[in-house]
């Protein structure tokens, strides 16, 4: 009896024995079968018995072949078999009609799939392919099988069940690495004809292609589209398929079976869960093939390419170049170039970004826009059909960054009246189902604020987004009689409105718009219930825990350490002070504190000792460093009393009662702290923090300000002033006391990276050593090229012209994009060398500092407006310009004003509240600084002076007759942006007219031969302005006539009046505040100047009228005067209102407001004399006529000359 051990080594040596002896049967019977197959083929070879040309013997060397077959020892004997079967070829499939069926069948396929295999070691110099690629086109031929087996259905179906198993056995990989290896790089698909093996490769990848394989199993004609696909298409191109295949398979003469392929892509893209990798480069082969395809696809093939369109846009990778790429109209040629490039240097594939960019490209061709229109355009077009395409726009606007303007998809719909009402009727019109059961609007669960599942959010955000978008776009361009649903007439005819919705619906389409912002705000900011955290419990609970702690660790020590018994209890009512007492309780004691020690020093009387400065305004923490240090006033307690002198040096009116110290000492503060004075910094939240190089700043004198600036905030404690100084938290706890209060987690409100980095540092679990650490730190303040404090103004000057000109020189931010990171971050480390200069009033370094700083800002404006915050538009720029205005002495303000200049240019064009927003303050804070120190040049002076009279007259209440075209009162009022193509009917009616006739000209509008660009002709001089860069060049057509008519409006209503609208402005605004004015429109405001067009009431006039001069309301010659006036025409009245008051108009609020009052004076006997007035006053010098037709001539005739001053 064996054991159990013995049992099982038995039976693992029996199975090793039998495999052994397996594998050595094996190997032997291959030798025997390798040796018959030699002696066969060498006795067909010298003319022996075995005869090559009988079929039992050909199937004998295959059958032999393919059981011993290694392609490292056979392959020359398969090249020779393929040699003979090509040769004998209908020898050998004559047996496909017997009884050898199957078995020769069998045959064919192991031959064919040995053939791709041998094929894909296509490398090897000594392998020669023309024989493996002839085998592939003859037993895939049916020119093969259909003489010999005279059926052509039995051909087709044996000709699949051959290509379906290459399929599997690697045939389209075999052909990928033919034609990478075998095709030159440059070869494109022109070059057909010239290179034969091009086309060979080219019929053998379509071949498969083209069958249907209904005698295969289920699916297999999806397996050819996947294998051809996964090889050809789903990884970065090379030349020869970017070339070559890809146009090739374009050509509608190769018949490419597009629809097929389109329905097999969505069934196989259903099928995987994985975003595909290749998607760059398969949506460009969909975009590219369907070029040509589009227009003999079946109802059914549009639905399925849409839904094509819309998976695979969706994982598009983001444009590299953003919304910008579709910002910039830059035509220069190096960007050209640079576009031209499809393929990277490293291996010669066709990068993503370039990809990407191309398949962006195509999607907007004209061909490609009709045919996604013509689908959403059809009356049988189902909500399907408009998910998806508005999914296609909501991809293209938010991953893509594509504007509306620069889309032609996005810009048809936008103005197709019938799709925006289809989209709003299809929005309206979506349901989802409540809990309840009951079926409710997916509009009004927006408008609740309440959460959406997933699949009702993808149903109706991309249609509600594209909505929005198009709708608002379209708002742009409608003109008034469009938006109220009334015929246009321009140019003698008639055209219907463009307007999708009437004024009722639009009144319920704005009020569901509202209910939907209200329900996202609520969405995007719930309300949220203050709750105790479990954090916090547990810290409560642990203050027990720790006391107990400390006061047993008292009870454990020796005696000796109560000797200071004193300070122990001291120490220990101060932690119990801080716990049992709230925050205000502790307040009113340290401010009975404060009072007590007040009483002592300051007393209550008024005139006890105190401290008197003299303080000039515009250097008060200059004057008070001095004035009030150590030195000269040791003790801060006593009451300061401080006389101000203005900018002039003059003194300030007043007496300090207290207020215009509180007044300095909030000044004196700010200023101290404030990061341009360079004593403190603020960290990323904008906390303040001593300044460490601050020493650099003011030499060795730097200890002497901090003292400074703590004694002036100890005495605003004291004096119980309130001062916004937000400060760091390890600041203050170094404040408070002892070091221990200050550890390595306070760092984190100083230095957030550095923070993260040491929590890094202490879990890290590779091998220190590698970080190449030492025990050293590194400060880089000020740059190491701003150390050297004696660098000469010249070669200070010239390395400033060089960062200058580097900067300068990047045209385009992403071609010269390391460059332009190193200068970036290079200049921003300046600031602090530009505070050093103005410490040392170094005029001719802080003017190149801010040389350098404008000209970075106008190097990165597009970052700046594109992408606020992020990257290469840090608003750090921004800041830097800013500080540069905060130090007026300098005169700095000017060198940067062309940037501010664009800025504003680029903000208007935005015309982006969320971007509005961002720059705002920017904004406000660069006007304060030129509001309190920038005074206008003298030639300002001719533009400003008709403002400042006007607005003297408006101050004054006094009407002026200025009737102001109401474009210009526009931008009057506010932001340029209020300004578009509807104010051009008051600048230039004629031009407007044909703008309104070009958006609507149904013919072809480049028969009407614009560009563009606009003439001017002043004085006589034509003068040719481009409305975009190379303008002249660039014609007016359907596609782009929308922008033209902007741009033509936008220059003569911005562009060309800009310089003289801000100076008027800048005079407006010194006399009125704007923001006053901003209650008003355009018309108002025209009232507020001028007055109200409206009859003139004798009645109101009379009611208002003084006399002097002897004459009363009773008077004979004033009754003929009121008689004769009720007579006038109410142009004569108008006349005769002029006259007196200079205004032809009556007051807003009739004649009780009009100061000084209408008054009638007598003006003597004398029968010759006219009438008189003098406007100064409103008064009328009227003679004594008693004739009422001398009265009435004498008066008509004054009135008509407007004379009178110099006849009184």
């Amino acid at each position: 009896m064996f054991t159990k051990e013995e049992r099982r080594r038995l039976k693992n040596a029996i199975i090793i024995q039998s495999f052994i002896r397996g594998y050595r049967d094996r190997k032997q019977q291959y030798s025997l079968q390798r040796s018959a197959f030699d002696r066969c083929a060498h006795s067909a070879q010298s003319g022996g018995t075995f005869s090559i040309t009988s079929a039992p013997n050909l199937t004998l060397l295959v059958r032999q072949l393919l059981f011993f077959y290694k392609q490292s020892e056979d392959a020359k004997r398969l090249i020779w078999l393929y040699q003979n079967l090509i040769k004998h070829s209908s020898l050998f499939v004559k047996q496909l009609d017997g009884s050898e069926r199957p078995t020769c069948l069998f045959q064919i396929k192991r031959l064919m799939s040995l053939c791709c295999r041998l094929l894909q070691s296509c490398n090897d110099d000594s392998l020669n392919v023309a024989l493996p690629m002839r085998m592939l086109e003859v037993f895939s031929s049916e020119n093969t099988y259909l003489p010999v087996l005279q059926d052509a259905s039995y051909v087709v179906s044996v000709i699949e069940q051959i290509l379906h198993y290459m399929i599997h056995n690697g045939y389209y990989r075999s052909l990928y690495l033919l034609i990478n290896s075998k095709l030159p790089s440059s070869i494109e698909y022109s070059d057909l004809s010239r290179v034969p093996i091009a086309k060979i490769l080219l019929e053998n990848v379509l071949k498969p292609l083209h069958f249907t394989y209904s005698s295969c199993p289920e699916g297999a004609r999806q397996q050819v589209f996947s294998a051809f696909t996964e090889e050809f298409l789903a990884a970065p191109f090379t030349d020869q398929i970017f070339r070559f295949i890809i146009p090739a398979l374009a050509d509608v003469q190769t018949a490419f079976p597009y629809e097929p392929f389109l329905n097999a892509l969505l069934l196989l893209e259903s099928r995987c869960s994985k975003r595909s990798r290749g998607a760059p480069w398969l949506f460009y082969f969909v975009l590219t093939v369907g070029e040509n395809y589009l227009g003999v696809l079946s109802e059914e093939g549009l639905l399925v390419y849409l839904h094509v369109l819309q998976t695979f846009l969706s994982q598009l990778p983001a444009s590299p170049a953003g919304a910008s790429s579709q910002d910039s109209t830059s035509d220069s040629e190096d960007e050209s170039e640079e576009a031209d490039k499809p393929t990277s240097p490293e291996d010669g594939r066709v990068s993503a970004p370039y990809i990407t960019e191309e398949c962006l490209k195509k999607l907007d061709t004209k061909q490609q826009t009709s045919a996604l229109l013509n689908l959403v355009w059809r009356d049988s077009a189902s909500e399907e059909v408009f998910t998806r395409m508005a999914s296609i726009c909501h991809t293209l606007m938010v991953q893509h960054r594509m504007m509306v303007p620069k889309v032609r998809l996005l810009y048809s719909l936008a103005f197709n009246a019938r799709f925006l009402r289809h989209l709003w009727v299809l929005i309206s019109s979506m349901t989802t189902r409540m809990i309840t059961g009951s079926m409710v609007p997916l509009f009004q669960v927006i408008s609740r604020g309440s959460p959406m599942s997933f699949e009702d959010s993808g149903r109706i955000i991309p249609l509600f987004y594209l909505f929005s978008s198009l709708f608002s776009h379209s708002l742009i361009s409608t003109h008034d009689n469009e938006f109220f649903g009334d015929p246009i007439e321009v140019v003698g005819q008639r055209r219907s409105s463009m307007m999708p919705f009437t004024l009722e619906e639009l009144v319920a389409l704005s009020r569901c718009l509202r209910d939907a912002c209200l329900g996202i705000i609520k969405l995007a900011y719930p309300e949220t219930k203050p709750e105790v955290r479990e954090e916090y419990v547990t810290a409560f609970q642990s203050i027990g825990v720790t006391t107990s702690a400390e006061m047993q660790q008292c009870i454990q020590m020796e005696q000796k350490r109560w000797i200071q018994l004193f300070k122990v209890i001291t120490n220990l009512n101060k932690k119990i002070l801080k716990q049992i007492s709230g925050p205000g309780e502790r307040v009113k004691i340290f401010q009975r504190l404060i009072y007590a020690d007040k009483q002592e020093v300051q007393g209550d009387g008024p005139f006890l000792d105190g401290i008197n400065v003299t303080i000039r305004r515009n250097y008060i923490y200059e004057d008070a460093y001095d004035k009030l240090s150590p030195e000269n006033e040791p003790d801060l307690k006593k009451r300061i009393r401080v006389h101000l002198l203005n900018a002039h040096g003059l003194d300030e009116a007043g007496i300090d009662g207290g207020g215009i110290f509180r007044e300095f000492l909030n000044e004196l503060l700010k200023s101290g702290f404030n990061p341009n004075q360079g004593f403190f910094k603020t960290t990323n939240e904008g906390l303040l923090y001593p300044n460490p190089a601050a020493q650099m700043l003011v030499g060795d004198s730097f200890a002497r300000h901090y003292y400074f600036l703590g004694r002036m905030l100890g005495k605003a404690l004291y004096e119980n002033m309130l001062v916004e100084l937000p400060f760091a938290g390890f600041f203050l706890s170094k404040l408070l006391g002892t070091s221990a209060d200050v550890d390595i987690h306070h760092l984190a409100s100083l230095d957030p990276e550095v923070y993260r980095n040491l929590l890094f540092l202490k879990s890290y679990e590779e091998d220190m050593e590698e970080l190449g650490l030492n025990f050293t730190v590194v400060n880089n303040d000020l740059g190491e090229a701003q150390q050297q404090d004696k660098t000469s103004s010249n070669l200070h000057e010239a390395a400033s012209d060089c960062v200058c000109s580097a900067l300068y020189a990047i045209e385009n931010v992403e071609t010269n994009l390391p460059l332009a990171m190193q200068l970036f971050q290079g200049v921003l480390t300046l600031e602090t060398a530009y505070h050093m200069a103005v410490a040392r009033e170094d005029l001719d370094k802080v003017l190149n500092y801010c040389r350098i700083f404008t000209e970075l800002c106008e190097t990165f404006l597009e970052k700046i407006v594109c992408t606020p915050g992020q990257g290469l538009g840090d608003l750090r720029t921004l800041e830097l310009l800013l500080i540069c205005a905060g130090h007026p002495q300098y005169e700095v303000v000017e060198i940067s004003f062309n940037f501010w200049y664009r800025l504003g240019e680029h903000l208007y064009k935005t015309n982006d509240e969320v971007i509005h927003g961002i720059f705002k303050a920017y904004i406000q804070r660069l006007l304060h600084a030129l509001a309190r120190h920038c005074q206008l040049e003298p030639d300002h002076m001719l533009t400003l002076c008709p403002a400042l009279s006007c607005l003297k007259a408006l101050y004054e209440n006094m009407l002026v007759e200025l009737p102001f075209a109401g474009f210009f009162l526009s931008k009057l009022l506010g932001t340029s942006a209020d300004v578009d193509i509807h104010h051009l009917a008051s600048l230039d009616p004629e031009v407007y007219r044909n703008l309104l006739f070009l958006k609507s000209y149904e013919e072809d509008v480049e028969e009407l031969g614009l560009n563009f660009t606009v003439v001017n002709n002043d004085l006589g001089e034509a003068q040719v302005v481009e409305l975009k860069l190379g303008g002249k060049d660039i014609p007016v057509t359907s596609a782009n006539r929308i922008a033209y008519i902007h741009l033509v409006a936008d220059y003569r209503l911005n562009k060309q009046i800009r310089p003289h609208c801000l100076a008027f402005r800048q005079g407006l605004a010194n006399v009125v505040s704007l923001e006053w004015l901003r209650m008003f429109d355009q018309q108002e405001i025209q009232v507020l100047i001028s007055g109200a067009q409206v009859p003139i009431s004798l009645e109101d006039l009379k009611s208002f009228t003084n006399y002097s001069g002897g004459y009363s309301a009773d008077h004979p010659v004033i009754k003929i005067f009121w008689r004769v006036v009720e007579g006038f025409t109410d142009e004569e009245k108008r006349k005769l209102l002029k006259f007196v008051t200079s205004c032809s108009r009556p007051p807003l609020l009739g004649f009780k407001e009009l100061y000084p009052a209408f008054c009638i004076h007598n003006g003597g006997s004398d029968l010759e004399r006219l009438p008189t007035a003098s406007t100064c006053m409103n008064l009328l010098k009227l003679p004594e006529f008693y004739d009422e037709t001398l009265l009435r001539s004498k008066l008509l005739y004054a009135i008509e000359c407007a004379a009178g001053f110099e006849l009184s």
